[in-house]
């Protein structure tokens, strides 16, 4: 495989991409024509860093507010997106932590509505099926948090996604998905994963399989249910054999 060694350049200073990638997580980058790009939340992190001295915290959060609330009306950031960000990039010292962090305690999770249609959807098929709902935008974990999940249950240690087809299928996506899965298992937590094509077209898979979850954490079994229409190819990490 031939690789090109590139260069990225950021504050007037240029490196190897290879070096500085080390320095990313894989879910703060998006490819887009053969482009190694920032996402959306870590640029507006990066222009954060440049405001990082005492005497313009100010103007910082007016400028990096403003673009942190444009995003998000763009759909290009959710609240619990910069929450799960902080908490990974600030224990790391980064620059403009101090700003995002300030700025995130201004936007809590769930202060949305629903940070995306297809959540409104997912939750708009538990009523329409008389299901019990379930609580948004969870941070998991103690003393070694594991992230934010899109839903919890409010009594059983059953953690649910619901997974789009956008930002859910390349490898680099799986794997980063599989990781908090892993994570979440080794914590005692069943997981749940509802699919778009289900949550949008086929809602008594969702009901379903989410019924099954239920049980499975009742009894304290650490797998990991996707709906039938999961595009992940066998096998897949945490799912039990079929019944």
């Amino acid at each position: 495989m031939l690789v090109r060694r590139t260069t990225w350049w950021c504050q007037n200073e240029a490196a190897p991409l290879d070096r500085l990638l080390k320095k990313v997580r894989a879910h703060h980058v998006v490819v887009l024509r053969g482009l190694v790009l920032q996402n959306a939340l870590r640029a507006i992190w990066t222009e954060a860093a440049r405001y990082s001295q005492p005497q313009r915290f100010e103007i910082a959060v007016i400028k990096i507010g403003a673009m942190l609330d444009q995003a998000h009306r763009l759909h290009l950031v959710t609240w619990a997106g910069l929450h799960e960000m902080v908490e990974d990039i600030s224990q790391r010292g980064r620059s403009g932590t101090r700003i995002m962090r300030y700025l995130a305690s201004k936007r809590p999770p769930g202060t949305s509505p629903t940070e995306s249609n297809l959540e409104e959807r997912f939750e708009t098929v538990l009523a329409q099926f008389g299901v019990r709902p379930l609580r948004r935008q969870v941070p998991l974990g103690g003393h070694e948090p594991i992230g934010r999940a899109d839903y919890s249950d409010y009594d059983l240690p059953l953690w649910a996604e619901v997974n789009s087809l956008l930002h859910h299928t390349t490898p680099t996506d799986r794997a980063a998905d599989e990781r908090r899965y892993k994570a979440s298992t080794a914590a005692g937590f069943t997981v749940f994963v509802a699919w778009e094509d289900d949550v949008w077209h086929h809602p008594r898979n969702v009901v379903g399989v989410l019924a099954e979850a239920r049980q499975r954490a009742r009894r304290r079994e650490p797998v990991v249910l996707h709906s039938p229409s999961c595009p992940w190819p066998l096998p897949r990490f945490g799912e039990p054999p079929p019944r």
